[in-house]
């Protein structure tokens, strides 16, 4: 975790998607693994990505992805 994400009490956007370390999504999670992101995402009204012109369009699909796959219809 970065010195920037831990002042805020924030997480990289690996961890706190559940990604592996490419950032991908590579497969459906179980639904216990969903039901643990769903909990945490619960309350949450933004995401905030610092330096958000290194996160590239493949890694902004994935959190797309992961986001519908928690909380499906939205």
């Amino acid at each position: 975790m970065g010195s920037a994400t831990s002042l805020v009490g924030g997480d990289t956007i690996n961890s706190a998607f559940g990604f592996g370390r490419g950032g991908k999504v590579l497969q459906q999670p179980d639904e216990k693994k969903l039901q643990a992101l769903r909990d945490i995402f619960a309350n949450v009204d933004i995401i905030f990505i610092d330096e958000i012109s290194t996160t590239g369009s493949e890694l902004l699909h994935s959190i797309n992805t992961r986001l519908g796959q928690m909380f499906p219809g939205l």
